[in-house]
């Protein structure tokens, strides 16, 4: 059976094209045997297997009211998390492969850029999404185009009927 790191690592090597990180204040799950969080180990697999113009990093701006927010939503980690994670915001924001973000509707902006750049072409967006300023209300299905937004939802449909959490988790990933 494949742990989480194993099935990111094989996810991306295999079916992605293209990686969108957007990074924040919690630390997220560790996988035993690991000494980073998935999401680290994630991250380096994309930086290992993909040219770097595939690749997309946002990270919450240290200095905005928004940063202060996505900290709070935090709070609840310990403090071995909470310096882990910020090692790891500190590394990519000295790596220069980063953009940052000040609020939901900017980094909806900024994501939508980069996927319209990567696609040549414009993507539908939705007018709602652009005035929101609170984290977590993005849809980020609405990223997509209807084609791949309808094929994500039908797949998901599918695994959720057969109960399938696990299947779930990697179309979600």
């Amino acid at each position: 059976i494949w742990n989480p790191v194993e099935i990111c690592r094989h996810k991306l090597k295999s079916d992605s094209t293209h990686y969108v990180g957007v990074f924040a204040y919690r630390y997220g799950s560790r996988v035993p045997d690991n000494s980073m969080s998935i999401t680290e180990a994630e991250f380096s697999a994309a930086r290992e297997t993909m040219d770097s113009r595939r690749i997309a990093v946002f990270v919450p701006d240290p200095k905005c009211p928004f940063a202060a927010v996505l900290l709070e939503r935090a709070h609840d980690q310990t403090a071995e998390e909470d310096k882990a994670q910020r090692a790891f915001l500190d590394a990519i924001r000295r790596s220069g492969t980063h953009t940052s973000f000040t609020a939901s509707h900017d980094l909806y902006q900024r994501v939508k850029t980069m996927v319209e750049q990567w696609s040549e072409g414009p993507l539908r967006e939705t007018p709602a999404a652009s005035t929101r300023d609170q984290p977590g209300e993005v849809d980020l299905c609405e990223l997509g185009r209807g084609v791949q937004k309808k094929e994500f939802k039908d797949s998901y449909a599918q695994l959720v009927a057969r109960g399938g959490a696990e299947g779930a988790a990697v179309v979600i990933h």
